[in-house]
């Protein structure tokens, strides 16, 4: 992993359970990952980009944007101070985010006003187990890891299937959200950060040489993205239940895409 590059380092001694390939304390002794600290806002924007513009009121669709906020100022604070404190802040609600899109998925069909008590429950329950099971074993990066691709395969695959199975009106912009999603969190954010960790003692020279600048600004910048397009797409199959038609903005060079309603099929009632 990354060396600490000031031995002044504010937050020292760090106990988060990993270190990033970042070189520690290069920009400033308050933060230990300059660069990795103000790229984790992105998710903090996005999540309130999309609160402001979402078309539904429903709360189980609002709330995966909540925690996509929570999830970016976790993040900051994990890679500001490499504290496990801090990190628990942003890998905990992480889990939660998979949690929320089950939930929300679970009756994705339904009408509307129907009952989701008894679910929420379940998903609660789940979400406290593995609340505990962090922080019993939190020194254990991997079983965060195994906790968190366990659940996003599920969900993968749900949405595909929703995707897959759409009818022809609905299912071009179901395509688009699934495979922007997919290319922005798979094949951008993850593989950059699956070869910095592998190959960090390589490529750390040159992160000193461009200030501290690595790759995983480009997962947090990946990540985010392909989080809130699923999120736009959890909304757009939702309102698409009830007969909305519904169109994708890049808005910002892309990096703030929204979805809007521009018409009715049959249904008179969306949300």
């Amino acid at each position: 992993m990354s060396e600490t590059t000031n031995s002044l380092g504010y937050w020292e001694p760090h106990t988060s359970s990993v270190d990033f390939c970042e070189p520690n304390y290069i920009g400033s002794i308050y933060f230990a990952e300059f660069h990795n600290t103000w790229s984790s806002l992105y998710l903090v924007a996005l999540g309130i980009y999309g609160l402001y513009h979402s078309p539904s009121v429903e709360l189980r669709y609002k709330l995966p944007f909540f925690i996509l906020i929570i999830v970016g100022f976790g993040s900051a604070a994990l890679h500001g101070t490499l504290h496990w404190w801090w990190q628990s802040s942003d890998e905990v609600p992480m889990l939660w985010a998979n949690l929320s899109f089950i939930f929300a998925l679970h009756k994705i069909y339904s009408c509307h006003g129907e009952s989701t008590t008894q679910f929420a429950i379940v998903i609660i329950s789940i979400g406290l187990i593995q609340t505990y099971i962090y922080y019993s074993f939190r020194h254990l990066f991997w079983l965060f890891i195994a906790q968190y691709a366990i659940l996003l395969i599920v969900i993968t695959f749900w949405f595909s299937y929703l995707v897959l199975t759409a009818n022809k009106y609905d299912y071009p912009i179901r395509l688009q959200l699934l495979r922007g999603s997919l290319t922005s969190y798979l094949f951008i954010g993850l593989t950059l950060w699956g070869y910095e960790m592998q190959n960090c003692d390589e490529l750390v020279d040159t992160f000193i040489i461009y200030y501290g600048l690595s790759y995983h600004i480009l997962w947090h910048i990946g990540a985010g993205l392909g989080t809130y397009l699923l999120i736009l797409l959890l909304i757009t199959i939702r309102m698409q239940t009830f007969g909305a038609i519904m169109e994708l903005k890049w808005n910002y060079f892309g990096f703030f895409p929204i979805i809007i309603q521009t018409g009715k099929k049959l249904s008179n009632t969306w949300y």
